[in-house]
Order: structure tokens, then sequence, then C-alpha cells
């Protein structure tokens, strides 16, 4: 079973792009490792799941038990 899935995510810090049409799934059982040099966007990717932090673009960002698009930004 899906948890979520993002698809064709973007961040940016000015000049900095960390992440650009970047997609990523997690499914229920999954082990999953950030691995990345400093600064390249590893916790920002995380704050971003945890609605941290706003996304700059995105196309879904989908709750996988109800399939729903859910609104992730800033709290």
């Amino acid at each position: 079973m899906t948890i979520f899935t993002l698809r064709s995510i973007k961040k940016d810090f000015g000049i900095k792009e960390l992440l650009t049409n970047a997609s990523f799934s997690l499914d229920e059982g999954d082990k999953v490792g950030l691995i990345g040099t400093n600064g390249s966007g590893k916790s920002t990717l995380l704050k971003m799941i945890a609605g941290l932090e706003s996304f700059e673009r995105y196309r879904e960002f989908l709750d996988g038990e109800s399939g729903c698009k859910c609104d992730r930004s800033p709290v």
C-alpha cells in the first residue's frame, strides 16, 4: 500500500536549485535512506513532506490511503 507519492516537485532558494522535477513514492514497509552532500536538499525534502516547508511547484502530493491530493503548505 502506498503511503504517499510526490510528483514533479521543485524547490529552490534564490539561485540555488535544490529539487527540480523530482518524484518520490513511499510504500508501506519501505526503508528509505537520504544520501547527499551538505546543502543538497535532504532536510528540505523531509520538511516539505512534513508540511513545514513550502513547495515551489508540484503536480501531485497524493495520500496513499485515500488517494486525495493533499495541501502541504507550511504550518
